[in-house]
């Protein structure tokens, strides 16, 4: 699976290493790849990062 996560408002990034954090735990193996980072003022409709990893959850 792939996804991209897209703001919808203009922001500050904040929470990254949360963000991938999570994401870890549900699949250790996925890569998240940022195009913004931390305290980065970010615009409507710009992509903040990319997330590939398994979309199936086992033991759930």
């Amino acid at each position: 699976m792939r996804a991209e996560l897209i703001t919808r408002e203009a922001a500050v990034l904040c929470g990254s290493a949360w963000f991938e954090t999570v994401f870890k735990q549900l699949d250790p193996t996925c890569c998240v790849s940022w195009t913004a980072h931390d305290g980065e003022r970010i615009a409507p409709g710009q992509r903040l990062c990319s997330v590939e990893g398994n979309s199936r959850i086992a033991d759930w």
